[in-house]
């Protein structure tokens, strides 16, 4: 349902705000816009400064959004996602392999101040600078993305060598770590460890847990019961106090009834 109202449109909460990729351009395309709120407060996306985006086109990116948006006032941040989330989107550390967003996106933009939200929720049209770029879509933008997914065959092998280098030191460590504990302390204690072609993997803590359970069992099953003349001294204690609880409360019960007139031993 949509409803006009004296300020601007809006579509079920949503503010509606017309888009033209280009100053020529003769059609516009429509994003919906409101603030966003969540129940629990969220660092990354307060709900004072965020502006939540809806029918992001494919062709806009997050330097487009802040080159429509910093109208309003300075950005701090702006993520792109496929679907709404409250999380953090936490994207890819990957210089070379990077998967592109397709189809339409939602967009989270969070100003410094709450001012710049209030203010963008008033805009009614947005136009990109003269010193936006042009944008690409169709085949021209597969082209490029395709290009761009070809990694650099240098700085690749520089990225592989300096991960394997990083990863030699810290096994070499390990093992000097491993043979360091081998040695005596001095108490004359040396610590045993696991050696050989398979020195076994480390287990996890579910698995630990599980063994501690499965040891503490064994133990109980183990013990004794009856067995040292202080039990059975404590066991026949235990069976004679038990025996005078239940003579005291059948006393009572006895007394009760007599008072009522139900008792009747013969």
């Amino acid at each position: 349902m949509v409803v006009f109202d004296a300020a601007m449109w809006s579509v079920d909460g949503f503010k509606v705000v017309n888009l033209k990729v280009s100053h020529d351009s003769i059609t516009t395309h429509t994003l919906y816009v409101k603030q966003h709120t969540v129940r629990e407060h969220n660092e990354h996306k307060p709900s004072d400064r965020t502006l939540f985006i809806l029918n992001v086109p494919p062709f806009i990116d997050e330097t487009f959004l802040r080159d429509l948006f910093n109208k309003a006032g300075e950005i701090e941040r702006i993520q792109l996602c496929d679907k709404p989330t409250s999380a953090e989107i936490v994207e890819t550390t990957s210089l070379f392999y990077k998967k592109p967003k397709v189809g339409y996106k939602v967009a989270y933009v969070v100003y410094k101040k709450s001012a710049g939200l209030q203010k963008a929720l008033q805009i009614r049209e947005l136009k990109p600078e003269n010193d936006v770029p042009k944008l690409c879509s169709g085949v021209l933008k597969w082209i490029h993305e395709y290009n761009n997914g070809i990694p650099n065959m240098i700085e690749l092998k520089t990225k592989v060598d300096t991960y394997m280098e990083n990863y030699d030191k810290e096994i070499k460590k390990k093992i000097e770590n491993e043979k360091a504990s081998t040695e005596a302390d001095d108490e004359g204690w040396i610590t045993v460890t696991k050696q050989g072609r398979k020195p076994g993997f480390e287990r996890k803590e579910s698995v630990t847990n599980k063994i501690a359970a499965t040891k503490n069992s064994k133990q109980q099953k183990k013990e004794l019961t009856n067995f040292y003349t202080f039990q059975i001294r404590e066991s026949k204690m235990n069976h004679v106090i038990a025996l005078r609880q239940k003579f005291e409360e059948d006393k009572k019960k006895i007394l009760l009834l007599k008072q009522s007139r139900r008792f009747k031993p013969f």
